[in-house]
């Protein structure tokens, strides 16, 4: 006759019975481990991520974009609203070269349209900037193209160099990429990377508020040895 002798439940099990009710469900989306940097939009409205080109709506052009790269793809982002703005599939990590470019990105063949946005972005900058577009436009027959290239100088120079520079330039009416670059070279340097990042991005990297230390009493329980025999705390106590 065989007799079987139940066990009593081991400690793990025990342990995990005892938890069951405090354990919590997993997220129910998984956790977002994409890549987030931040890109300037150059002349040809084209953003570069590991040696390849990746387009994005040319009125961003100068201006510094949120791009987030999943295990596929590439999304870049509008600065204000982080609305999507392109998607494109990433290029694999060995290539190196090529370009991604969505048709619809591209100046609309519409030239009224072209120089609405232009004019837009220029009075964003200022009044003096919106006369030397309107020079440009008066007096050359690629100041669209003249123009873009302008504001692309908005992500290699700081703002107020380049205000200054356009101002200069419509006081001694140089309308033309050609004067403001040659104005740029003698009054201004290239603008440190860190400062290459929007207004709205710059605080939470370069906050200069200074941080006072800590009073040395909220670690002093960190230096106390607890007491394993110490009373119970009284009721009410």
């Amino acid at each position: 006759m065989c007799v079987c002798i139940a066990r009593p439940a081991s400690g793990p099990l025990i342990a995990h019975a005892e938890e069951q009710s405090h354990l919590m469900q997993l997220p129910g989306a998984a956790y977002d481990t994409a890549r987030v940097v931040y890109r300037v939009v150059d002349v040809e409205g084209m953003i570069a991520y590991e040696s390849n080109y990746y387009s994005t709506p040319w009125r961003f052009v100068g201006r510094m974009l949120p791009v987030r790269i999943t295990e596929h793809e590439l999304i870049v982002y509008d600065p204000a609203s982080l609305e999507p703005v392109a998607c494109h599939p990433l290029v694999p990590r060995q290539s190196k070269g090529e370009r991604r470019i969505d048709a619809a990105h591209r100046p609309t063949r519409d030239s009224k349209e072209q120089e609405e946005v232009l004019r837009e972005r220029f009075h964003e900058l200022s009044e003096p900037a919106l006369r030397f577009l309107e020079g440009l436009l008066r007096t050359h027959r690629d100041g669209k193209s003249q123009a873009r290239k302008v504001l692309s100088f908005l992500g290699l120079y700081r703002r107020d160099d380049v205000l200054a520079a356009i101002d200069r330039a419509v006081r001694y009416h140089a309308f033309s990429c050609h004067s403001l670059e040659r104005i740029l070279a003698v009054q201004a340097r290239p603008r440190p990377l860190l400062e290459c990042l929007n207004d709205q991005y710059r605080p939470s990297l370069t906050d200069d508020t200074p941080v006072g230390p800590r009073p040395t009493a909220d670690y002093q329980e960190l230096l106390e040895e607890p007491d394993d025999h110490a009373p119970p705390p009284e009721a009410g106590g």
